[in-house]
């Protein structure tokens, strides 16, 4: 059976990878500018990898063809949570530019790009439509769909994310079709750690002002709170909130729950877990929390990649 090769770009942790990888996939390469992300990559893809902003790479170097390019590019352009300034975006908008640089480049078959939905909407849904324009010129034949890693991945984590999968060929364009809704099995607490050091909990002598507001909310063991902006928000559906890279940036960002030992926050390994990372997952040491609970924000739930990817290969290899 042919090996198809893969080229994985923002490819952080390496959750996009390793969801083609899990069914067959060779990924060939791979490219990130986060030199902790690309540490997780290595280990656990055990894939080259070039850590590197996506504007030096150097094409020459690089195989000229690739089957399938991938790229989960930056979203903060385009989400509810950012300044949705899109394409304007002088740090990450030029990055869908760079994107196509690189399929002129390395000419693949298939191409798998990974967003928020606000994509679809953004500016009157002028941004997409650039998205759309720019693929189909190049000669791909476009499908598209908003999936949660709740129906879709089971996982207990509410992730709504945009998949756009491009086809050169037109037989494996009618041959494809996203993966049907599956049932939830798992609870949050299926993901959790068996032992988890004092450093994650929260007490009066550590946090007295957020301790005396949380302690009084943050109540029912059975599911995951947040606390913004001096309130404490409980999820009623029991499912964690969308993990984001905010988590990385200090404050109180990472979901809360409370244990038979107190209240405490989501470990990093925790929520590499509700993205849909298996127990084979490696981290290594001198990845300070802050980092990892970034990198797991910016992450792609695992479980719905690996899904989509299987429906991909099926209508390669039909």
């Amino acid at each position: 059976m042919k090996q198809f090769k893969c080229l994985d770009l923002f490819s952080g942790a390496g959750g996009i990878s390793l969801g083609f990888k899990n069914v067959g996939f060779n990924i060939s390469l791979s490219n990130d500018y986060e030199p902790n992300a690309t540490v997780l990559h290595k280990v656990n893809c055990e894939s080259p990898i070039i850590c590197n902003s996506i504007k030096n790479l150097n094409y020459s170097n690089i195989l000229k063809k690739y089957d399938i390019l991938m790229a989960g590019f930056p979203c903060q352009p385009f989400s509810q949570a950012g300044k949705r300034d899109g394409f304007a975006n002088k740090d990450n908008g030029y990055q869908f530019k760079e994107i196509l640089k690189s399929i002129i480049k390395t000419e693949p078959k298939v191409i798998f790009l990974e967003n928020v939905p606000s994509l679809l909407t953004h500016n009157q849904g002028e941004s997409f439509g650039i998205v759309r324009k720019e693929l189909e010129g190049l000669g791909f034949n476009i499908r598209y769909k908003v999936m949660d890693s709740i129906d879709y991945g089971n996982l207990p984590q509410t992730r709504k994310r945009l998949y756009i999968i491009g086809f050169k060929s037109l037989n494996s364009y009618k041959k494809f079709n996203f993966p049907s809704k599956i049932e939830l099995t798992r609870s949050f607490k299926d993901l959790l750690e068996n032992h988890v050091p004092s450093k994650y909990y929260y007490t009066e002598e550590k946090y007295p002002i957020v301790y005396s507001k949380i302690i009084k909310y943050i109540k029912n063991p059975n599911t995951i709170y947040q606390y913004r902006r001096g309130l404490v928000r409980e999820n009623k559906r029991s499912l964690c909130p969308t993990l984001t890279a905010q988590m990385g940036t200090g404050g109180h960002n990472v979901p809360l729950l409370i244990d038979s030992k107190g209240i405490r926050k989501l470990t990093p390994r925790e929520c590499f877990n509700l993205q849909g990372f298996n127990a084979s997952l490696k981290i290594p040491e001198g990845i300070k929390d802050s980092d990892l609970y970034k990198i797991a924000g910016n992450s792609v739930p695992v479980t719905v990649i690996t899904r989509i990817a299987k429906k991909i290969k099926k209508s390669l290899c039909y």
